[in-house]
């Protein structure tokens, strides 16, 4: 058996065994006669990954391997051995570039393959250490593209179980900005608040300030529609008033919601049109609403005027 195919943690081996497997597929498919049966065309690379079962490579260092392949030859290997397309799947979105992560999935979804995309996501994400002196990093790309295929930002999230979510693997590993990604695709308000607290109560200070600055991003913004954002602000915890804010881009208007939680205490609203209030917070408002899905109007037609009803008080119902 060639040494490099054996079970090791050496990376330089591993570097080997990929190129040699790699080599096996690209020459198969430049030199291989059309009318030979697929099977015979690439046996023996399959009989190369079979000496590496045979071995019990660890699952890491087939997603290395996979990731180090030419996707063209990457491809035509699962075609003929089925049983590989996620891990080659998982091995492009660990690695990247994220064009190589399309051209597997367009390839496996025209052979019927359904992917997990949750899975794929794990390793788009996290830290996956492979061998001493080899780990990934995340790929925010790859993550972004699963994302619009349809991965769940909410994976992994279950209250019942002690095994870290997706997010929380996300923000741990890869930091502030891959947990931006998951806001902006689905992360609950409410999960980002919890996971504030959990790093709180485990005395973990930066992870704790990780997540607080990304729940201070997204995670008091809620999506009403594709016009409409809604901003929520703990104005005065001890006296259980918290602000709304309804920025409506159909219409061009802004409501301020004064809400004190105390029985009996009357809301304020305060309404506007856009050009009487701040430019920047609309601005900035009208990016947070795209960040997160919606679609507002360019706001070219809105109406020039004083605001609606500066001051109304009106009872709780």
């Amino acid at each position: 058996m060639t040494e490099f195919l054996k079970n090791t943690n050496d990376l330089q081996k591993w570097r080997q065994a990929a190129e040699y497997l790699n080599g096996i597929v690209m020459t198969t498919l430049h030199d291989r006669n059309p009318a030979a049966p697929a099977t015979l065309v690439m046996g023996r690379a399959i009989g190369v990954l079979n000496q590496a079962s045979n071995e019990r490579w660890d699952s890491n260092r087939y997603l290395y391997t996979y990731a180090q392949m030419d996707t063209e030859g990457l491809v035509a290997l699962a075609i003929e051995k089925t049983d590989i397309w996620q891990t080659a799947l998982n091995a492009k979105a660990c690695f990247g570039p994220v064009g190589d992560l399309c051209t597997v999935y367009q390839a496996g979804r025209e052979k019927g393959i359904n992917f997990n995309l949750d899975n794929a996501l794990l390793y788009a994400s996290s830290v996956t250490k492979f061998c001493p002196g080899l780990q990934s990093s995340g790929c925010p790309e790859t993550a972004e593209q699963l994302f619009q295929w349809g991965a769940n930002a909410m994976a992994g999230i279950d209250r019942y179980s002690s095994t870290p979510s997706h997010y929380c693997r996300a923000v741990r590993d890869c930091g502030v900005e891959m947990g931006k990604l998951y806001a902006r695709h689905g992360v609950t308000p409410q999960n980002m608040a919890a996971q504030m607290v959990t790093a709180l109560e485990a005395n973990n200070r930066p992870l704790y300030l990780a997540f607080r600055d990304i729940y201070w991003e997204y995670g008091r913004y809620t999506v009403a529609d594709s016009e409409t954002l809604v901003e929520n602000k703990e104005i005065d915890p001890s006296k259980n008033c918290q602000l709304k804010i309804i920025f409506n881009f159909a219409s061009c208007r802004v409501n301020e919601i004064y809400d004190w939680k105390t029985d009996g205490k009357q809301s304020l609203v305060r309404e506007f049109t856009f050009d009487d209030y701040g430019a920047t917070a609309i601005d900035t408002a009208r990016q947070k609403l795209i960040e997160l899905g919606g679609k507002p109007s360019d706001g070219i037609t809105r109406m020039k005027g004083k605001s609606f009803s500066p001051l109304e008080l009106r009872p709780k119902k």
